[in-house]
């Protein structure tokens, strides 16, 4: 339940505080509109990592906490849960880093990868209890 707990806990770290971020720069930079900035603008690409998180890391979390609660969970799914917030973590490395959010960096779409394959595992995780 620790693992769950840390990882739910960075997952809300990561969806507050990009939030928070996007909130900050557009009160600043007063580019409140998303098409108007580009794919090259740091707003754009902030809010791009918010959405995308907000996107994944409510179901996330909800698997974390459910696993544990319906008994005893197989040691792999703790690993699944580690390597899904890191997946989630790289993606918003990927959107943040990139010079543009018209390709793909090699860190989103290792992040991308990881969170589907880990979220179906946790997923079917439900499935053998």
């Amino acid at each position: 339940m620790v693992v769950a707990l840390i990882c739910t806990a960075i997952l809300g770290c990561l969806l507050f505080g990009l939030g928070l971020a996007i909130s900050i720069r557009r009160f600043f930079t007063k580019d409140f509109y998303i098409g108007a900035v580009g794919p090259t603008s740091f707003t754009t690409k902030l809010s791009r990592a918010h959405g995308n998180t907000a996107e994944f890391a409510p179901f996330l979390a909800l698997l974390f906490l459910a696993l544990p609660v319906l008994g005893h969970t197989p040691p792999w799914v703790a690993g699944a849960m580690i390597g899904a917030t890191v997946s989630r973590a790289l993606v918003v490395v990927g959107f943040l880093t990139s010079a543009t959010l018209e390709h793909m960096s090699m860190a989103k779409a290792a992040g991308a990868i990881g969170t589907y394959g880990f979220g179906l595992a946790l997923t079917a995780a439900l499935f053998i209890r």
